[in-house]
């Protein structure tokens, strides 16, 4: 039991020394401005100026891999839903009108490509995306 407690005892003395001779290490060396050593664009305190000509010139985000696809696939695009949706008619009736979107016939409540049909007009359509109201008119492709 006594050999355990010399043992940690021992270890907790040579952490403590380690760690003084570090301190000291960090206080009494020269800076890296004072042993000529600087970053790139010649940032220390002895640093020669660097010609405009090589320093970049304002900032460009990378391009993305996947810029052939046409588009950001870990983005949400607004107004997505409605670019894949084409209001081809409308059976227009009082009490049960119907609409026909993407050649499928809907009523008020039926959803088609993640859409909720809301309303059906004589001449217009309005759905919501979940985040959004959007209108769909005859005769118009979005």
């Amino acid at each position: 039991m006594k050999d355990v407690k010399d043992k940690k005892l021992l270890a907790l003395m040579i952490l403590g020394v380690l760690a003084v001779v570090s301190l000291l290490y960090g206080i009494l060396s020269p800076s890296k401005s004072k042993r000529g050593l600087s970053s790139q664009f010649g940032t220390g305190l002895g640093a020669k100026p660097v010609p405009k000509n090589l320093l970049p010139q304002g900032r460009h985000a990378p391009r993305s891999s996947y810029e052939s696809w046409g588009r950001n696939p870990f983005t949400l695009q607004e107004g997505i839903s409605d670019k894949m949706l084409v209001l081809n008619g409308i059976a227009w009736d009082e009490l049960d009108p119907k609409a026909i979107i993407n050649d499928r016939i809907l009523s008020v409540g039926d959803k088609i490509r993640g859409c909720t049909l809301i309303a059906v007009e004589p001449n217009r359509v309005t759905l919501n995306d979940g985040t959004q109201n959007f209108e769909l008119k005859l005769g118009r492709k979005k």
